[in-house]
């Protein structure tokens, strides 16, 4: 009897081990899927919020191209950006309020005037709306904004140690996102966010959980139906035109939108931009026809966009697939080029254009090609 006793009670201890060792098993996967949901709601109610911030300051940046069209002055300009941003608060459409978030007209210190860098961001896109431009304007904006609604009323600090806490890996700066675009079919805004989450509990479990996650909405950007030259076109319509024209003209170096190049050729890597030289951002017109460019300008835009295809180029991978369905093996070694397209007018300025060029070639060590499409002066 007694060696019954004692084998039933060897029994029992063993069963609840087992028990205990399913139930802790039990709790801590519940505990994770607690986090995750939680990081993955707090993230989605970000880039929801930061995709239609966005939108609206796309439309911002829309009204100044307009305006700087119709010769408004720099005052002009800007007293009805500071009105758009205050509107966009004052409506608020989901969006924390100032006292709960951020302010993003003050917080300069944190933020480095991002009222400033975003309608600058977002007016390149519009000026120029092919893959490179989308990306890297999606990517710059999201690393902007998205932050600020993670945590409000939290400083860069705090949200980057908050993330960490929750076991995001590498916290602020483990959010990627590189598969973000802006305006790539004309109309919609994404930002498509990745990151790890790893285990709350590493003895137990210890393999991240790979994360993506995505918003998309529809950007303010109006269309006009009366349109006889490509430059009469928005920005962006404008923009989209010019490259599938290009892309018509060069099908074997066509590569399909998205992989940060628009033509690719023997290892020389092509981005296309737009610029109509005859904006006031861009010229100055005694009122006779006459127009005197802003070389400065110019050159700081060319600058820009030189900076923009360096960094693409060095991201392009091993593989690049063509716009006809190639899948082609990338050189070793890759050379960039600019392609500027500006109005058929800008022939008479072709000698000041090659100079500005030739400055800032030997500046970032890239190739900066002119090429004279269709008239503006209509």
């Amino acid at each position: 009897m007694k060696w019954f006793l004692n084998a039933n009670k060897g029994s029992l201890t063993i069963e609840a081990s087992l028990s205990l060792s399913i139930f802790l098993f039990a709790f801590v996967t519940l505990l994770s899927f607690v986090n995750v949901a939680r990081i993955e709601s707090r993230v989605q109610y970000a880039i929801n919020q930061s995709a239609k911030e966005l939108s609206q300051y796309l439309y911002a940046a829309d009204q100044v191209l307009a305006l700087e069209a119709a010769g408004a002055t720099d005052e002009e300009i800007k007293m009805v950006v500071d009105h758009l941003i205050d509107f966009n608060y004052s409506i608020g459409s989901g969006y924390p309020q100032q006292s709960e978030a951020m302010d993003i007209k003050t917080h300069s210190d944190e933020f480095n005037k991002p009222a400033e860098v975003i309608e600058w961001l977002a007016t390149m896109a519009l000026n120029d709306p092919s893959s490179i431009t989308s990306q890297a304007v999606a990517v710059s904006l999201a690393d902007m904004l998205v932050p600020k609604y993670l945590y409000p009323g939290s400083s860069m600090g705090e949200i980057d140690q908050q993330l960490k806490a929750l076991h995001v890996r590498g916290g602020l700066s483990g959010l990627d996102f590189k598969n973000s675009s802006i305006l790539e079919d004309g109309e919609t805004i994404n930002i498509v966010v990745d990151y790890r989450i790893g285990s709350m509990f590493p003895s137990f479990f210890n393999k991240d959980i790979v994360v993506r996650q995505s918003a998309s909405t529809a950007a303010w950007v109006k269309k006009d139906p009366k349109i006889v030259s490509k430059w009469q076109l928005s920005s962006l319509e404008r923009g989209q035109a010019f490259l599938a024209e290009i892309r018509t003209e060069n099908p074997e170096y066509a590569v399909k939108p998205g992989q940060g190049i628009d033509l690719y050729n023997n290892g020389i890597c092509t981005s296309v931009f737009t610029l109509n030289l005859f904006t006031p951002s861009y010229s100055n017109s005694d009122g006779a026809g006459n127009y005197t460019l802003n070389t400065s300008r110019i050159m700081a835009t060319l600058r820009s966009y030189s900076e923009q295809s360096l960094q693409q180029s060095e991201g392009i991978g091993s593989n690049l697939e063509m716009l006809d369905g190639r899948v082609l093996n990338t050189a070793d070694q890759l050379s960039s080029v600019v392609l500027m397209i500006v109005p058929e007018e800008a022939q008479a300025f072709q000698t000041e254009l090659e100079a500005i060029a030739t400055e800032v070639e030997l500046e970032k060590g890239i190739s900066i090609e002119w090429q004279f499409r269709e008239p503006a002066l209509l």
